[in-house]
């Protein structure tokens, strides 16, 4: 008895035939459909995606740890060369404009610690004098003209060199070595790094000034004028478009554990009480104490001295200030962090 097909069976061989003859069209419309999800997908995402970036206090940690590699960093050391070598690095490759601005000191022998600079005088060794080359490092954002005037000026100041004396160490023994410059000098030097890094765009020219030859005020033999004065001097000359800063904040000594930073006394206060609001938005008022500390000397002073409202922000009572303890332990990622967060915002309202 001949064998009959089930209407199933035989319904199979139209849709055979139909895949068969349409397989390369069916590949692809699906390939098609799957490249408009994808697309799809990538759009919302690009729509909803917050391109800001907030400072990072491990990141910030890191360039610390990056700056004490090359060991004391101190004015026309090797060390100091080859640090500014990468902090101009680090600066350029965020698309930020690098002004170099250098500088001559003479310096007694004695008090000069490791200088690459040859002895420029002669007589008896207690009284030889060492030339050494300092140099301040400027990176810029010009903010275009509105309405025809220029854009007003933002400074951010802080010192990248550290003491060549320990002075203030306890054990008088170690007060002729160099102090490590952890948390005064390497911490400003790396909040400085992480607003240079997540800066987007501002009405403002945004000018971040690396101050040498700072850190060895009050060092033996050390005279002004510093970085601060060499680079406010120069603002009608060689770094004009830094000149007639509508503010400057001057960090120094921001990442110390566990710190409290009051109110440099010396500062405008109309400037430090804004920022120090803004602290307390955040949620970082336990960093940023709302008390006025003691005037401290320092590189604000030379933007004070020339009538710009300055706020500094520095832990003016850090316990290992110019000591061989100012290490890397001595510095907190949290720190760094709350103090970065606040300047960046601190940008944005502004």
């Amino acid at each position: 008895m001949a064998a009959t097909s089930s209407p199933t069976h035989e319904a199979t061989f139209p849709v055979r035939n139909f895949l068969r003859a349409y397989s390369i069209e069916i590949v692809l419309m699906g390939v098609l459909l799957l490249a408009v999800s994808y697309f799809a997908y990538l759009g919302y995402g690009l729509l909803t995606l917050d391109t800001s970036e907030q400072a990072s206090g491990e990141v910030a940690l890191a360039a610390v740890e990056r700056q004490l590699a090359f060991g004391p960093r101190t004015t026309g050391s090797a060390a100091s060369q080859a640090m500014g070598d990468w902090l101009i690095d680090e600066l350029r490759f965020q698309g930020w404009d690098v002004l170099i601005q250098p500088y001559e000191l003479l310096i007694p022998a004695v008090s000069a610690g490791p200088a690459i600079s040859p002895t420029v005088t002669t007589g008896p060794e207690a009284a030889a004098m060492v030339k050494l080359m300092g140099r301040n490092i400027i990176a810029s954002r010009v903010a275009p003209p509105s309405g025809g005037a220029l854009a007003p000026v933002i400074i951010l100041a802080a010192p990248y060199d550290s003491r060549v004396l320990a002075d203030a160490d306890p054990d008088p023994a170690k007060r002729s070595e160099p102090s490590p410059g952890a948390n005064v000098g390497a911490s400003g030097v790396a909040v400085l790094l992480e607003i240079a890094r997540t800066f987007t765009e501002s009405d403002y020219t945004i000018c971040l000034a690396f101050l040498d030859s700072e850190a060895n005020r009050g060092a033996p033999g050390w005279q002004p004028p510093f970085g601060g004065e060499r680079f406010a001097d120069q603002w009608d000359d060689g770094i004009k478009k830094c000149a007639d800063p509508r503010f400057a904040v001057v960090l120094d000594t921001v990442g110390g554990v566990d710190h409290r930073i009051r109110m440099e006394g010396g500062g405008d206060p109309d400037l430090s009480n804004d920022i120090w609001a803004i602290a307390d938005d955040l949620g970082f008022e336990e960093q940023f104490v709302a008390e006025t500390g003691p005037a401290v000397p320092g590189p604000h002073n030379a933007f004070i001295e020339r009538g710009v409202p300055t706020a500094a922000i520095i832990e003016s009572d850090y316990p290992y200030r110019n000591t061989t303890a100012d290490t890397l332990d001595k510095v907190s990622a949290e720190s760094l962090e709350a103090v970065a967060r606040t300047l960046q915002e601190w940008l944005e309202r502004q």
